[in-house]
């Protein structure tokens, strides 16, 4: 098992155990020192685990691990303090042995990300809110000189099944068109909308084979 516990001498770092207190020790610290990074969105995919680390400087990196000898950084995610915004419990999910991240970028927007554990192998999946908006986060819309805040926070929620990430999101204003549920399998062209009916699709439960969300 491995998890995210800190300590006064090496602030949050990565841990590992097999269940007895000999075997229960830090296996990763990122950052070595008191000054902790912020460690987050520890997943499973296939024989390896990734998450998310930024540092005090504020850049967030994704990392990845095999449990044993070899836990490394795989690439720089936001590679200034102000690129990216903060992270999230559902901002990573694995399926097909790949890791999907939601990445908050001021620069293209918030999008999805996908990871095979390679530097060459992360990058963005599809820009499917072209231009300044975001597909996978908040939104706020002018109307009659009032600021509507849309709740669109959740739309950073991914959920696995069956091989493709499924989760919510916005190709256009929400006042032109709601979000909808989408799909990826970690290509470009299988990265596609599920059904446009299915819109605002939050709270993802999974039942077996299915997926259950709530959506208006």
């Amino acid at each position: 098992v491995l998890f995210i516990a800190g300590d006064s001498a090496r602030g949050l770092a990565l841990w590992r155990t097999r269940g007895t207190r000999a075997t229960t020790r830090p296996l990763k610290d990122p950052v070595p020192g008191p000054d902790s990074p912020e460690l987050s969105n520890l997943r499973g995919a296939g024989n390896h685990a990734f998450f998310l680390a930024r540092s005090v400087e504020g850049l967030i990196d994704l990392w990845v691990s095999d449990g044993r000898r070899e836990t490394r950084r795989v690439t720089t995610l936001c590679r200034t303090s102000g690129e990216c915004a903060g992270l999230d419990r559902r901002d990573v999910a694995s399926a097909g042995g790949l890791a999907f991240v939601a990445v908050h970028s001021w620069l293209v927007g918030s999008e999805l990300w996908r990871s095979d554990g390679s530097e060459t192998g992360t990058f963005l999946l599809r820009d499917i809110h072209r231009g300044p908006g975001s597909a996978l986060v908040n939104e706020g819309v002018v109307v009659d000189s009032r600021v509507l805040l849309y709740g669109l926070a959740f739309l950073n929620e991914l959920a696995a099944l069956n091989d493709r990430v499924l989760f919510g999101a916005l190709t256009t204003s929400p006042t032109a068109a709601p979000p909808t549920l989408w799909s990826s399998d970690g290509t470009a062209a299988g990265t596609v909308r599920v059904n446009e009916e299915a819109s605002w699709p939050q709270d993802f439960v999974r039942q077996g084979n299915r997926l259950y969300f709530s959506g208006a």
